[in-house]
């Protein structure tokens, strides 16, 4: 399978629906082809289901590039494919009673992008039960990477600073009840809608997380829940996120994180982090 567009609109690809054009997008399950590209050309970026992933630009002459792989393999080892949801994949291992992703099920991402941000939630880390990665590196060759090769820290992996494609990951196979597994998924999944916006469009946390100071707190008190630039708004559901409406100027967007980022400078001396990725144009 290979889809070539050029000169794309990013946005329609985006999860937050906002863009701008690209020089070249693909979607393609043929690593031949990546390679191919790889031997011309070293500007580019691969993308998944864009989840945490804000494309802060009108023009980026990369290529973007969304490689599908969407294989489950369950034998002695757990292998899956790069481009399969996690939403999917919380819901399948759980009724075969495979635990390990089950509370995971609420974060829209692909696998690739998952271990890549080092996904966690509610105690669960999607790095714990991996045992390798079968990636193609910057230099077009297919290698395979062990856990103890990879570098985790909190939601950030080395592999987010490098030129590399996920291809597929093994992990060790983790067996519970199957009756267990899905009233845990069940209670994380209500947990979420009560507390985080349902049927919105956001990235997720906008700040990163930290262990002492609640960002989402000191957002609450510095009463910015609702505050808006353009169609953008910090959600008055949870503080940290902040929900998009589609086609929206990414600049309202900037704008808002900035300014929230701003006064949490004054209150606290240094700026947080984004636990979002942003990627800019030319």
């Amino acid at each position: 399978m290979l889809k070539i567009k050029y000169n794309y609109d990013i946005s329609n690809v985006s999860y937050i629906k906002v863009g701008g054009k690209v020089k070249l997008y693909i979607e393609t399950d043929e690593l031949e082809c990546i390679k191919k590209i790889l031997k011309v050309n070293k500007r580019i970026k691969y993308i998944g289901n864009t989840s945490n992933i804000f494309f802060s630009f009108y023009y980026c002459d990369y290529i973007f590039i969304k490689y599908i792989n969407k294989t489950i393999i369950i034998d002695k080892y757990l292998e899956i494919g790069s481009s399969v949801s996690i939403k999917y994949l919380s819901s399948y291992l759980a009724n075969k009673g495979i635990s390990g992703f089950e509370k995971l099920e609420g974060i829209p991402c692909t696998l690739g992008g998952g271990i890549r941000n080092n996904i966690s939630c509610f105690n669960q880390c999607i790095s714990t039960n991996l045992v390798e990665l079968v990636v193609l590196n910057e230099f077009g060759k297919i290698i395979t990477l062990k856990k103890e090769e990879i570098v985790f820290l909190y939601h950030q992996t080395i592999l987010k600073y490098k030129n590399i494609l996920i291809i597929k990951a093994k992990f060790t196979i983790v067996f519970q009840d199957k009756n267990i597994l899905l009233e845990n998924k069940k209670k994380v999944d209500l947990l979420r809608r009560q507390t985080q916006p349902h049927n919105k469009l956001t990235l997720g946390s906008t700040f990163k997380h930290y262990t002492i100071v609640k960002i989402p707190f000191l957002i609450e008190q510095l009463n910015l829940k609702g505050k808006k630039m353009g169609n953008s708004m910090i959600s008055n559901i949870h503080s940290n996120f902040i929900e998009v409406t589609p086609k929206e100027k990414f600049e309202n967007i900037i704008s808002l994180i900035e300014e929230t980022n701003r006064l949490l400078y004054n209150k606290l001396g240094y700026y947080i982090d984004l636990e979002i990725e942003k990627i800019r144009g030319n």
